[in-house]
């Protein structure tokens, strides 16, 4: 990511409104991605 866009990002109301991430289960992800769900909605957020 450029520079740009990362500081863009960093002054954004997503960052602001959420600066630590999301939480997420690895465990349930990697039960998930092996019984095949496929990626897309593995990326969703809240999907583990």
């Amino acid at each position: 990511m450029h520079a740009e866009k990362l500081n863009a990002f960093v002054r954004s109301s997503a960052f602001a409104e959420n600066p630590v991430g999301v939480e997420f289960d690895p465990d349930r992800l990697l039960e998930r991605y092996c019984n095949c769900v496929l990626l897309h909605e593995l990326r969703m957020q809240g999907s583990a």
